[in-house]
């Protein structure tokens, strides 16, 4: 998950039962993210599904439109959020880069 965030929000649920009510960190952008990375960290295991179960509507002005505003975003979850050192940190948002861009 550190190389993409593959967990869209729309649909994500977590077992509360299980692991308690956990809440999304305060962050501007990317707090969904966070927030599976903290489960994840918790040593669960996330499964998707191989049908669609809704749709996004992408439109100009949206918060996550525009992907190169999001690598600041991603920079900071990664350095605060994760606590990762500066070059694990550039590694993943390399690789995230690379995944978003399909360089």
């Amino acid at each position: 998950m550190l190389y993409s965030n593959k967990i869209g929000c729309l649909t994500a649920i977590y077992d509360q039962g299980q692991l308690g009510k956990i809440y999304m960190p305060l962050l501007r952008k990317r707090q969904d993210y966070a927030l599976w990375l903290k489960i994840l960290r918790t040593g669960e295991k996330a499964y998707g599904l191989s049908e669609i179960l809704s749709q996004y509507r992408k439109t100009e002005n949206s918060m996550s439109s525009n992907k190169i505003s999001l690598i600041k975003w991603n920079w900071k979850l990664l350095r605060e959020e994760e606590r990762l050192s500066i070059f694990k940190s550039a590694y993943y948002l390399v690789c995230n880069i690379a995944l978003k861009f399909k360089v």
